[in-house]
Order: structure tokens, then C-alpha cells, then sequence
């Protein structure tokens, strides 16, 4: 009879313990997905919610430096070259769209996936500060990717405008660097760069010293290859500045 008594214990505990699984497996995927940190494209819902802050000074002041060397500077030398006018100013802040950038990183982790490749969980983003062509060659030949800022009047005048551009990153183990790849070719990455800037690290000394140390062999790009990349976020000015806290 107690034996009886124990076995329908084990039974109705398995039982309990399937039920809980389904709901667990079935009914809460995401939280399952939370915490499995090796996900590709991992929720953080029960990640405390310690969103990194700044202060309102150390942001200020910082913003305040930039306009008031690197910004006057920029001003300055362009006025001087007849670039832009008095009254004009280059952009000194840039948005894009917050499901843009989740879009972006998320076809990024997804395709490193599809690769097969072990470094989903050292990505990065590295943001290059660039600079528009004049408006004129926004059509140009080799410019393909600008033309559709031509199609409005206030993106026509992002000529010459200071903006990024946003590649992603892939951790190199053999030299302990983050370095620039391209997702969707797997031969990338061990890194790459432009074959501009491979015939600058071939011809100089100074350069190719610390690639050839490291044992870095970059695959080298041409000027039309494709590669995952991101710009065309909104630029202030020319855009209305009334939304900006500081």
C-alpha cells in the first residue's frame, strides 16, 4: 500500500514537471530566449534595468567642446575655401531611426549565423566620421547609394555635411583586435580593407609593419564591391534643431 502510495507521488511530480516544462517551452519562449545569453539576437527583459546614464553636465560639456574647437574649426576652414557660406554651419549631430539600427545589428548577427561562425557574441559597430560629396555628385557614377538624397529639399543639402557611416566588426583572435568585416562574405572574416587603403599599407613602411607583426593578412576590396554598411541618418543642421536637448 505505501509503495502504491509512493509511486502515484513520483507520477503526479513527473506530471506537475511535464506541465511546467510545456508552459515554460510553449507559453514563455521569450523568457526562455532572455536567458540563453548565446542567442543570436538576445532579449534582455530580465536584465536589470540599468540603462547606462550619463549626466546632463558631463553631456553638455562635452557637446559644448566639440562646437567649440572641432565644429569652429571645421566652420572656419570651410568659409575660408568658399565651401560654405556665413551663415551655414556643418552638421554637428546626426539621427537615425532607433528600428533602423535593431534592423541593422540584427541582420548582422544573423547572417555571422547562417555562416556558421563561432563570434556571434563579439560583434561590434564601428562608426567612421565622413564627410558628403558636393550635392552635384550625388548621381555621380560610383555614387549610386547617395541618389535618393536628392530626391527631397532639405536632404540636397547634405553636400559637404560631416556625417557616419556604420561598419560592423568582428573580433580577431590572432591579433586581439576588433576588425572590420563584411557579414554576408564569409572569407572577410578575418578582417578586410580597401584596396585604396591596401596600397597605402603596401607602399609605406610605417604602415605595413604593424600588419605584417601581427600576422593580419586583410582581404583587400575593390572600389564596387558591396559590403554591410549604414548611413543616411538625419543631419543637424540643415535639419530643424528644435528637437535637440543640447
Amino acid at each position: 500500500m505505501e509503495s502504491t502510495r509512493t509511486l502515484k507521488l513520483i507520477i503526479a511530480a513527473l506530471l506537475l514537471l511535464s506541465i511546467s516544462f510545456a508552459y515554460i517551452t510553449f507559453f514563455r519562449p521569450q523568457e526562455v530566449e532572455e536567458n540563453n545569453k548565446d542567442a543570436i539576437c538576445t532579449a534582455y527583459g530580465n536584465e536589470p534595468n540599468n540603462i547606462s546614464t550619463l549626466s546632463t553636465t558631463v553631456i553638455s560639456d562635452l557637446v559644448e567642446r566639440y562646437r567649440a574647437n572641432q565644429l569652429l574649426y571645421i566652420n572656419d576652414n570651410m568659409r575660408s575655401k568658399g565651401l560654405i557660406d556665413e551663415t551655414e554651419s556643418d552638421a554637428h549631430t546626426i539621427w537615425f531611426d532607433l528600428d533602423t539600427i535593431k534592423k541593422f545589428i540584427y541582420h548582422i548577427e544573423h547572417n555571422v549565423a547562417l555562416n556558421n561562425h563561432n563570434s556571434v557574441n563579439k560583434l561590434g559597430l564601428r562608426m567612421y566620421y565622413a564627410a558628403y560629396p558636393a550635392q552635384s555628385e550625388f548621381s555621380k557614377v560610383g555614387f549610386e547609394d547617395l541618389s535618393d538624397l536628392n530626391n527631397s529639399t532639405l536632404t540636397k543639402k547634405y553636400g559637404l555635411k560631416h556625417t557616419l557611416v556604420m561598419v560592423p566588426t568582428i573580433f580577431n583572435s590572432s591579433i586581439g583586435e576588433d576588425v572590420d568585416f563584411n557579414p554576408l562574405d564569409a572569407t572577410t572574416y578575418d578582417g578586410y580593407i580597401s584596396q585604396e587603403k591596401k596600397t597605402k599599407v603596401e607602399n609605406s613602411p610605417e604602415l605595413i609593419a604593424p600588419y605584417q607583426a601581427a600576422g593580419y593578412q586583410p582581404m583587400a576590396l575593390t572600389p564596387n564591391s558591396r559590403v554591410a554598411g549604414r548611413n543616411h541618418g538625419g543631419l543637424y543642421p540643415p535639419g530643424n534643431i528644435i528637437g535637440l536637448g543640447f
